[in-house]
């Protein structure tokens, strides 16, 4: 017969399809150290990029932008590096750190699998803690940014982590 869960694992709540964790802290404070250039995030066969203002003041923390892109079927290296050197110079002018995330295939799983995949969605969690990792981050100040699949997912990701 199969076993019972844990009793902690019995009470604890079921987790939200859409619900995003945050580690512990940002980076912050004399311990940060300014990376070089963008910084690529290999995880699961996903990509994303980390861009950041090219100087970061001590003790200022930054808002963080999560950039989720559209439907985008034919994608290659140029298109992509374009796409992020646009949030690179956005990344300088505002004095924000942009994270922008590339879905596994041409959008993101969650839309494509009508709600029953995440791993898009943990990819984009280890994202947004990477960049609190790495960068001083303010936690009051994280943004999502959406075109077509992306802003039904980034409206769908806002509306269940109102606190984050």
């Amino acid at each position: 017969p199969p076993r019972a869960p844990p009793a902690a694992a019995a009470r604890r709540p079921p987790r939200d399809p859409l619900g995003l964790e945050l580690a512990p802290g940002g980076v912050g404070g004399p311990a940060f150290t300014q990376p070089h250039g963008d910084l690529r995030i290999d995880w699961l066969g996903r990509v994303a990029y980390l861009v950041a203002p090219e100087v970061i003041k001590p003790g200022k923390p930054l808002p963080l932008l999560l950039v989720l892109h559209g439907c985008w079927a034919q994608r290659d290296s140029a298109d992509i590096a374009d796409y992020v050197a646009s949030y690179r110079r956005l990344a300088s002018k505002c004095n924000i750190v942009a994270l922008i995330p590339f879905a596994r295939v041409h959008t993101w799983d969650f839309i494509t699998t009508q709600c029953t995949e995440r791993t898009d969605l943990d990819f984009i969690e280890v994202g947004v803690n990477e960049a609190r990792r790495r960068f001083p981050i303010d936690d009051g100040r994280i943004a999502v940014l959406g075109f077509s699949d992306g802003a039904s997912y980034g409206l769908s990701l806002a509306l269940s982590n109102p606190d984050v």
